[in-house]
C-alpha cells in the first residue's frame, strides 16, 4: 500500500492533486463481489480491502497540513480539523 500511493505521490508537481480510491471492507463491497465471484464476473481476483488507517498512514508522509481529506462514507478526517 504504502509504495503505490508513494509513486502516486511522487508523480505530482509542487501544489498538485492527488485522488486516491481503494476498496473497503463494507457490507456492499463483500456482497457485491461474492455475487460477481459467484457468477464468474469478479475480475479483481487479487484485490484486497484497506482499511483508512492503513492508508492514512501512507499519505500522512506526503501530507501538507493546509490541505483537507474527504473520505467518502466516513465525513471529513477529524484529525485534520477540516470539513467537507
Amino acid at each position: 500500500t504504502a509504495r503505490c500511493i508513494d509513486a502516486h505521490f511522487e508523480q505530482l508537481d509542487h501544489g498538485g492533486i492527488a485522488l486516491i480510491t481503494y476498496p473497503t471492507p463494507t457490507w456492499l463491497y463483500r456482497v457485491v463481489r461474492y455475487v460477481a465471484e459467484l457468477l464468474g464476473l469478479w475480475k479483481f481476483h487479487d484485490e484486497r480491502t484497506l482499511s483508512a488507517g492503513e492508508v492514512n498512514c501512507s499519505i500522512d508522509r506526503h501530507w501538507e497540513s493546509r490541505y483537507d481529506r474527504i473520505q467518502l462514507g466516513g465525513g471529513a478526517d477529524p484529525t485534520r480539523g477540516g470539513g467537507a
